[in-house]
């Protein structure tokens, strides 16, 4: 799917520079053509109406242009790539690691302590280690974050993968690349946490299996004995407790899994002292319990923790693909009927400038019909004086809103976002100051707006007049060829005076 996303991504993006008529034709048809659904359906339907489109329009046109390859084959092909390394080195390192726990020469028996340490315990801390990556970057820990990614065997295949695939950005690390510039760099940084974590679980389930299998092996061709020892002064009740505390969860499923208190008892040894016969008869009937253990706590955990991510990652990389503004600008033109206006004769224009009594909204004031609980008013630039806010809305939208905010052109972007990402609303009307001309400054921060409403949210912008009267026509007209320009249909102008009352409804 990533490769997919960006051969998009790229297509759509050397496809503005056609017309935009043409392209709304085009689109249309090829919907119509072939039933696509890429508005109102499921999320098999937009994917159905993207694939199509690609075939269509998106893999010709790279074919045609010479602009290599597309990028699904390779970056597909480099994940899969990664993922085989890692499981094998998982298996290789579970299956030494478990040898080297148990190697046996007779003189002692194989100290359960230092296997279950490192086959249980050491994986269990960095387990946690691994959750802190989950809710994305924390603030004040990032750093601890970034440390923790950089020992993940994930990280290390995906830095590899970078510098072969520069566009795929599967790590932690991962930079923006030239479609991330566009306007996915958060997107792919998701994508690329999901993936980092899907490589490192698939190391340990592999590296969990191999330990699994080995211990299988040994104690069926092997003649081993488990004991428990350590320099610490530790009482074999403390033991015992603990032993039937981690046994518990597979006391029904197993229950020659769980060793008695006696054999905990007869399990401990030292070093500088020989065994004694009743010793040695059972310290083998350990071996349920150690298969359990490392089946309970190392494989399960990772087994879940690699289903999790890989369900996370498909979902991520849907939700960066649909929520990329090219991909809803194309659902759009497929969605939205081709309008022809076409005259049989050349209209004749007669400009008329109304006096004061005729001036759209002196008559009586132009209502805005909203719904209040879903809509934001956004006062660009104190378009209408803070003291003169209240009774504006009290004429022209009816009463008060779900929200109010106030931003300029000297509000910190930062802060800017902030305030657009707390907005709770489908709807917002922009107050802006008619006589100063719409530049490309404030069609870019409408497009922010837009962005933080989501798909189907709504962006009215309400140029006003001195003291909040209704605009001269000239500037209103201003504003409305130049919103009217952009590719953006949910981004609009209020015409005032209409003959009708405008209902703003997203």
């Amino acid at each position: 799917m990533l490769g997919f996303l960006l051969d998009i991504a790229g297509a759509l993006e050397n496809d503005r520079e056609l017309p935009l008529d043409v392209r709304h034709r085009r689109d249309r048809a090829l919907a119509l053509e072939h039933s696509w659904q890429p508005q109102g359906g499921s999320s098999a339907d937009r994917l159905q109406a993207l694939r199509g489109w690609w075939r269509a329009v998106g893999a010709p046109a790279v074919a045609q242009e010479g602009a290599g390859l597309p990028a699904a084959p390779g970056v597909d092909r480099a994940r899969r790539l990664g993922l085989l390394l890692l499981v094998v080195l998982g298996l290789a390192c579970g299956a030494a690691a478990t040898s080297i726990g148990l190697r046996y020469d007779g003189s002692a028996p194989v100290n359960l302590v230092g296997l279950l340490g490192v086959l249980v315990f050491l994986p269990a801390v960095l387990l946690l280690a691994t959750l802190a990556l989950l809710p994305g970057r924390l603030p004040g820990l990032g750093w601890l974050q970034d440390v923790f990614a950089s020992f993940s065997p994930g990280q290390w295949v995906s830095a590899w993968l970078n510098r072969r695939a520069p566009d795929g950005r599967f790590g932690w690390f991962g930079g923006p690349g030239t479609v991330a510039a566009a306007g996915l760099r958060r997107g792919l940084r998701d994508i690329g946490k999901w993936q980092l974590l899907l490589f490192g679980q698939a190391f340990a389930v592999a590296f969990f299996v191999a330990s699994l299998v080995v211990i299988a092996l040994r104690v069926t061709f092997s003649d081993l004995t488990f004991g428990w020892s350590t320099t610490l002064r530790v009482a074999p009740e403390s033991v015992v407790a603990f032993v039937a505390a981690a046994s518990a969860p597979f006391q029904a499923l197993w229950p020659a899994a769980v060793p008695d208190p006696e054999l905990v008892r007869l399990s401990q040894f030292n070093r500088a002292a020989d065994l004694a016969p009743e010793q040695v008869s059972r310290l083998g009937d350990w071996w349920p319990f150690l298969l359990a253990a490392v089946a309970l706590y190392g494989l399960l955990p990772r087994l879940l923790l690699a289903l999790l991510a890989g369900w996370r990652l498909r979902a991520t990389q849907r939700r960066v693909l649909f929520n990329d503004a090219r991909v809803q600008q194309l659902f759009e033109r497929m969605a939205t009927a081709v309008v022809d206006h076409q005259v049989d004769q050349p209209e004749t224009v007669s400009v008329a400038v109304p006096g004061p009594r005729e001036t759209p909204g002196a008559g009586g004031a132009q209502r805005i019909a909203v719904a209040a609980d879903t809509t934001a008013l956004l006062n660009w630039n104190d378009a209408v004086a803070p003291d003169a806010l209240p009774a504006w809305c009290a004429a022209h939208l009816g009463g008060d809103v779900a929200m109010q905010l106030a931003l300029s052109t000297q509000t910190p972007l930062a802060q800017e976002q902030a305030r657009l990402e707390a907005l709770t609303a489908q709807f917002v009307v922009v107050l802006v100051k008619a006589w100063e001309p719409p530049l490309l400054e404030f069609v870019d921060f409408a497009g922010r707006v837009q962005a933080a409403l989501g798909p189907e949210g709504r962006v009215l912008v309400v140029p006003v007049g001195l003291e909040g009267q209704a605009p001269a026509p000239m500037d209103l007209s201003i504003w409305t060829q130049t919103l009217g320009r952009g590719e953006d249909v949910r981004i609009g102008v209020w015409q005032w005076g209409a003959a009708t009352t405008e209902v703003a409804q997203p």
